[in-house]
């Protein structure tokens, strides 16, 4: 698979930030402050754990799709969920199991992600195995609309698919087998030079049931081709976890603040909002059925200010804070273009944010696949 492996980090607010691997190396590019506090350094350990775990899964074994042999034929990423949704799985287990991110750190990501897709109305008409489909056009779609339309969000999307296929494992298994068992036997090779190995769907429905017989297309065709989020939240749920919200902030999304500068409040009034430079207040995007949207507010709208008070996030919080209390409407001035508009958000229900709650009832399978191996 590799010879020796190398990360390249660049640490700058002059660059692109991405992650790009290869078989022996990763170009990895990150704000400049981004090791100065533990909750901006996970975010590093996620990216260069995830652009590791591409050199096994991506660059030894890739999809047939993905080898397309001349520019006359077009590539085929609807593997996608397995080439980055997997990726992406252990990319953000591993930080777990090495001791660089606390399994409550993990647990309020999966949270943030499952509150998304919990809010977001993209994915009650178009299903994951879309999105992978059309991977080429969202990869540069703007960010006007995502909740709507969806993004590459079969990055995330595809973690509760492979959490429910570990979950599965573990129960067809008796507890004798789980995901590292799947990673062990399809990933399985010699180490040493880089090489290539192709597969198929079929492959990947073979060896788990190799492992654990049982119709392992109709479980995971599932995630991928149904709207809404019930496979989703199913996939957590069998994991021994459920979605909740309440008033207390996600950590994951305050931090995100930090990292990303966006301010996400789309599980309440169903805004995402710009809080970098002179964007501070510009509407990222909205949720259509949720409050701030039925008002008129919509993606490149910026906030002025907030019951008549200069918008900040603190402003907003104590706005929605205090229509909790007096059921009066949150009046947000807005610019749109040369135009001034006053929005009256008629939403009471305070704050509101996402976290998981265990399922006494269910084993706890999500905290054994976050546990260090000694193997």
């Amino acid at each position: 698979m590799y010879r020796h492996y190398t990360w390249l980090l660049t640490l700058s607010d002059h660059v692109a930030h991405f992650g790009l691997e290869h078989h022996e190396s990763s170009d990895d590019r990150v704000d400049e402050n981004s090791l100065a506090e533990a909750p901006l350094r996970e975010g590093v350990a996620e990216l260069l754990a995830h652009e590791y775990v591409h050199s096994w899964n991506g660059k030894y074994r890739r999809p047939a799709g993905l080898l397309s042999p001349d520019y006359q034929q077009p590539m085929d990423g609807s593997l996608l969920w397995v080439y980055e949704g997997l990726t992406q799985f252990w990319g953000t287990a591993l930080p777990v199991r090495a001791g660089l991110v606390t399994p409550e750190s993990y647990r309020e990501m999966l949270a943030s992600l499952a509150g998304s897709f919990d809010t977001e109305p993209g994915n009650r008409w178009r299903p994951m195995a879309d999105t992978a489909a059309a991977a080429q056009i969202l990869f540069s779609a703007p960010d006007a609309w995502t909740l709507s339309r969806r993004s590459v969000d079969f990055y995330e999307a595809s973690v509760f698919l492979w959490l429910n296929v570990d979950a599965e494992l573990r129960a067809r298994s008796a507890g004798r087998a789980s995901l590292d068992d799947f990673v062990k036997r399809f990933y399985a090779g010699a180490g040493g030079a880089p090489a290539l190995k192709p597969y198929v769907e079929a492959d990947v429905y073979a060896t788990l049931a190799a492992i654990a017989p049982g119709d392992w297309r109709t479980l995971i065709r599932r995630h991928l081709d149904t709207t809404g989020t019930q496979a989703l939240l199913a996939g957590l749920q069998s994991a021994g976890w459920q979605l909740t919200y309440s008033p207390e902030k996600n950590s994951y999304l305050e931090t995100r603040l930090k990292r990303r500068k966006t301010v996400e409040r789309q599980s309440s009034i169903g805004l995402r909002i710009n809080d970098k430079g002179d964007d501070r207040g510009t509407i990222i995007d909205t949720v259509e059925d949720r409050a701030a949207a039925q008002a008129g507010a919509g993606p490149g709208m910026k906030i002025i200010a907030v019951n008549g008070r200069k918008y900040s996030v603190e402003v907003l919080d104590a706005a929605i804070a205090a229509a909790h209390e007096t059921r009066k409407p949150i009046e947000l001035l807005v610019e749109s273009a040369d135009y001034y508009r006053t929005l009256s958000v008629a939403y009471f229900d305070g704050a509101r944010y996402p976290h998981l709650a265990r399922i006494d009832a269910r084993p706890d399978t999500l905290s054994q696949v976050l546990t260090a191996r000694a193997d």
